[in-house]
């Protein structure tokens, strides 16, 4: 069995920068260590909110940052994009962090390719 991890940040923004956008937004990045590459648009009574999905080694390197140090690097981030086009106004922040978890250890199982039992 392995285990792996994929965290979500919930990003609540004074206006949506995405427009009417529903569903998914997938940010693609020219390298391969992209930290953010799609995010969920969740829309509810006025409020604008992300989920962003973010696994894999990225995971593993914010998982070591505080909830500032990645709310500071996902707007640094966000301005790389064409889709952004003013300064993004942050509400709330709020970040799972399942690798924390002394009894979950990561947010996912599977059986590893080749295991025979």
């Amino acid at each position: 069995m392995g285990n792996g991890i994929v965290n979500k940040i919930y990003v609540s923004f004074e206006k949506p920068f995405w427009g009417n956008r529903k569903g998914y937004i997938n940010f693609v990045s020219k390298t391969k260590d992209c930290k953010y590459p799609c995010a969920f648009v969740m829309s509810e009574k006025g409020r604008h909110i992300l989920c962003v999905f973010v696994s894999a080694n990225p995971c593993l390197k914010i998982s070591r940052m505080s909830d500032e140090e990645v709310m500071v690097d996902f707007k640094d981030f966000l301005r790389k994009f064409k889709i952004v086009k003013e300064e993004v106004k942050i509400r709330e922040f709020r970040m799972t962090r399942w690798h924390e978890d002394e009894y979950a250890l990561g947010s996912y199982s599977f059986i590893r390719v080749g295991h025979n039992q």
